[in-house]
Formats: C-alpha cells, sequence, structure tokens
C-alpha cells in the first residue's frame, strides 16, 4: 500500500485532491440495463466499482424534480442553527466555538457536503486548513473512494494503489466520512423513475411533433409523378407540420391503442407517476412538492407532518454525526471544542396566531408568568424606570373625583 504522496510538507497541507488524478464523469446515454450494470458493479463483493454508478447519478441529478426533493433534504438541515451548548448546562452557549466553527463559511458548506451522503450514500469531506485553523472544506472525488476499504485511489482506474484513508497520516486528521460502507444512497431506487420519466418525455416530444400541429395530406395523380414532386416540394416549404404526399384513391388511417383514450394523456399520467415515486422515496408523500387531485388541506397537512418526521431524523442522525464523528476531528486540530456538544437550537414551527390561542386557552387554566409573552411573541418589555405621569392618568375625574374623564385628549 503507498503511503499518502507527499501531503505535508513542513507546516503546509496538501489536499487530497491536489494530489489524486481526477477524471470527469462522462455523460452518457442511461437506460435500465446501464442502471442494472452500475449496480452490479458497485455491489461486486471481490471488486466493488461505483464509477458507473456515479456516472448514472451525475447524469440524471439533471432532472428538475428530483434536483427539488435533493435540495429539500439539504436545505431542512442547512436552514436550522445549530448551536454548542457545555455540558451539564444546557442553556450556557459557547460563543468561543461559535465565533471559531458555527458561523464561518465552511462549517455551513460541511453541512451541505455531509448530507449530500443521503443521495449517494457516502462522502468524503476534507478538511483543509491555513494558518492553524480550517480554511474551507471540499469533496474527495467520489470515484476515486473506494468506502468498502476506507481506501482513496491515485487514479480511479486504479483502485489498488492509493492510501487508507482511515490510517494513512496526516490525511486521516483532515478526512471526515459520511455514511456507511455499503450505502449506494437513495439515487439507487430514484434512478430507474429518472430513466422511465425520460423515456416518457422523449415519446410524448415525439408524439407532440407529429400530431401537435395540423397533419397535411397532399394527393395527386399517381401517373404524374411531376405533379407528385411539385406537391411534396410545396408541402415541405410550408413550415415544419408533419405532411404525406400520397396518389388519389389512396388513405392514411391513424389507430390509437385500443382503450388508450387521449394518447397525449399516457405520456402525462407516467411523467406524473414518476415525480411521485420520486417525491415518496426522498421525502415520504407526495403532496408537498405535487398538487394532488382531491386538493384537501386536511391532506396536505398530513403529507408535511410526513415530510416533517423524516427532517426530525435527519436532524437527530445529523447531531451525532457532528457530535461522534466530527467533534473528535476538531478536538485532535486543537479546536477548543471539549466538554461540550452540538446541537440543533430548538425551533418552534407552530405558526404565531395558532401559538396565541393555544397561550390563550392555558392562560385560562392556570396562571403564566408575564415573561413567558414577552419571551415568546417578542413583545418589548416597558420600562419600568420611566413613571407614568399623573396628568395624563384619564382614570382621575378633572374636578378631583374617580372616575373616567368626560373629555378625550386631543
Amino acid at each position: 500500500m503507498a503511503s499518502t504522496q507527499g501531503a505535508k510538507k513542513g507546516r503546509t497541507y496538501i489536499p487530497v485532491n491536489n494530489q489524486i488524478e481526477i477524471n470527469t464523469l462522462r455523460m452518457t446515454s442511461q437506460d435500465i440495463a446501464a442502471w442494472k450494470s452500475a449496480i452490479d458493479a458497485a455491489r461486486n463483493v471481490l471488486n466493488p466499482r461505483r464509477r458507473l454508478l456515479y456516472e448514472l447519478y451525475d447524469n440524471i441529478i439533471l432532472d428538475g424534480h428530483l434536483t427539488s426533493v435533493m435540495a429539500k433534504r439539504v436545505t431542512h438541515i442547512t436552514n436550522k442553527r445549530i448551536i454548542f451548548v457545555k455540558d451539564g448546562d444546557e442553556g450556557a452557549v459557547d460563543d468561543q466555538v461559535r465565533e471559531l466553527v458555527l458561523e464561518r463559511p465552511w462549517f455551513h458548506q460541511f453541512n451541505k457536503l455531509a448530507m449530500s451522503a443521503k443521495s449517494y450514500g457516502h462522502a468524503l469531506i476534507e478538511l483543509i486548513p491555513e494558518a492553524g485553523l480550517i480554511k474551507t472544506v471540499d469533496l474527495v472525488n467520489r470515484a476515486n473512494v473506494v468506502p468498502e476499504r476506507k481506501f482513496v485511489a491515485w487514479h480511479y482506474a486504479n483502485l489498488e494503489s492509493g492510501f487508507n484513508y482511515e490510517l494513512e497520516q496526516p490525511a486521516s486528521q483532515y478526512l471526515v466520512e459520511i455514511g456507511g460502507a455499503k450505502d449506494f444512497g437513495l439515487l439507487l431506487q430514484a434512478s430507474q423513475y429518472v430513466i422511465y420519466k425520460r423515456g416518457g418525455f422523449g415519446d410524448w416530444a415525439q408524439y407532440a411533433e407529429l400530431f401537435g400541429m395540423p397533419f397535411r395530406v397532399g394527393k395527386y395523380d399517381p401517373y404524374d409523378e411531376n405533379t407528385r414532386q411539385k406537391l411534396s416540394e410545396g408541402l415541405d416549404a410550408m413550415g415544419g407540420a408533419g405532411f404525406a404526399v400520397i396518389p388519389n384513391g389512396t388513405s392514411i388511417d391513424f389507430h390509437s391503442a385500443a382503450g388508450s383514450g387521449n394518447t397525449s394523456s399516457i405520456y402525462k399520467d407516467l411523467v406524473s407517476m414518476c415525480n411521485a415515486e420520486i417525491s415518496k422515496i426522498f421525502l415520504g408523500q407526495t403532496l408537498t412538492t405535487e398538487q394532488g387531485d382531491k386538493g384537501a388541506r386536511a391532506l396536505g397537512d398530513v403529507h408535511k407532518d410526513v415530510e416533517d418526521e423524516i427532517g426530525v431524523a435527519d436532524m437527530i442522525e445529523h447531531e451525532y454525526m457532528l457530535n461522534w464523528v466530527l467533534k473528535p476531528k476538531l478536538e485532535a486540530l486543537g479546536y477548543p471544542i471539549a466538554g461540550g456538544r452540538f446541537k440543533f437550537e430548538k425551533l418552534n414551527n407552530v405558526p404565531m396566531d395558532k401559538q396565541i390561542d393555544v397561550a390563550l386557552k392555558v392562560a385560562s387554566q392556570v396562571p403564566i408568568d408575564e415573561s413567558y409573552w414577552y419571551e415568546t411573541f417578542g413583545v418589548p418589555k416597558p420600562d419600568s424606570s420611566k413613571k407614568a405621569d399623573p396628568k395624563d392618568d384619564d382614570s382621575q375625574d378633572p374636578e378631583g373625583g374617580a372616575g373616567p374623564s368626560s373629555k378625550k385628549k386631543a
């Protein structure tokens, strides 16, 4: 096994992607046969190779619907605020860690790359240092990584020459592994539906080309070849709509498949079905990305609850990763991060009007400290140092008696 090739010269760390040979993944035509071949190559017990699978993945993620649902899984993590709390004191947020880690651009990028493992199954993320601190992060080229052997190859075509990213120093200090060795990601299931969807779109486009514009039929005397030629040239010059030149006495018939009804709707239904399956793979439901046939608000809320449950599961798993995978790496690099843990800040996703309704109902049964109202609903507390002017007190009668004033101030 080769050691890291000059991974550290003096105090300068050379990123792995600067040492390995990276080849651009090919944008080849994909079909179900290619999908099966890619899976077989990746699952090969003796010689697992994921390059074909990653070529397939990078091809299908150009699909708009797939891009959307993948982004929803990622943003559910990246748009939440992460804090670092000290052990034994849930309310004490470590400002030093916030400044050195949480509010650095690299930390946001790290979370995005870590979530990509949900789709791809694996991600090897490199922490790239500068002047003793992490400056940025980068994803080690997936085609060069063999998760089953904890191995990074110098060249994707030769997976035997490289280094073990768990054992080899100093690279192992800066490499963070996300995902399992046998996990191929949600794109494995989604790929087939994108392939079927593309085929349906292609047939739909062909159907539109043939029948989207009026079809023209030109008839000529079967014994007059000159007329046939001129008729064909004339129809061709009239535009891109389909046409046929046939002899008088003949006909053209178009037949739809039995029971198919509107042929165009077949393609639309296929595309919609594939989109629905992709949504269910990533989000567990469909109504947060597509409009349902019934359009019921209650049904949409149920589907949103399912998506939220998946989001909570992602947050729990992400917290484990930050505390058990990233945190030891940061400690080893000298970050003052011992004696605490990462966690998501609690967010109240209940709409404000519903919060008020619930709070009022609770307040009608049990007393609620006034500080709750100020903190929960963002109402500024009155300045107790400012006393009300008795002259402005409308509760006193102008004549000195009690009761409301008979005149209102202008």
